[in-house]
């Protein structure tokens, strides 16, 4: 029962994280269903609920001059057409076990989404952990931090 309240904690944070924060407020929920417990809204000042691994701006960008790592961007299909790092892959947290062979076990997975606070990219870096996949970082400020420093993007 711990496992599924998790799993749906998880998801439910990763649903709420795929829109935008706009002025600090709380994002939009996901209607709740009846086999789902209500979230509460995500804010930039909600505590991060799960413990990952982290990485900074300028680590992240080191590890992909030096090829080594591969960002993973777990956001939406259209948000990651829209832009993306460049030579990112798109693996949403519900697809790990799918996609797991396009992550080489040699190489940093840098995790990233479009939340400012790193919720879906933590979600995303923990539940990889419980699949054994244990070099997996959440790049600390999301996409929005590697746009605003200027680093490599790719746009539809």
């Amino acid at each position: 029962m711990k496992q599924l309240f998790l799993t749906v904690f998880i998801l439910g944070l990763a649903a709420a994280c795929s829109t935008s924060v706009v002025e600090d407020k709380p994002i939009a929920k996901s209607p709740a269903t009846k086999s789902s417990p209500s979230l509460p809204a995500v804010t930039l000042d909600t505590p991060r609920p799960i413990d990952a691994a982290k990485i900074s701006l300028a680590d992240a960008k080191k590890a992909y001059d030096d090829n080594e790592a591969i960002f993973v961007d777990v956001r939406g299909a259209d948000a990651f057409l829209n832009e993306h790092v460049r030579g990112a892959i798109n693996i949403t947290i519900g697809d790990i076990d799918l996609q797991r062979s396009k992550l080489p076990p040699d190489k940093k997975i840098i995790v990233y989404c479009s939340c400012g606070a790193e919720h879906s990219s933590l979600a995303w870096v923990a539940h990889a952990k419980q699949k054994g996949i244990v070099n997996a970082y959440a790049l600390l400020g999301g996409t929005q931090a590697w746009v605003d420093a200027g680093f490599p993007t790719e746009k539809k």
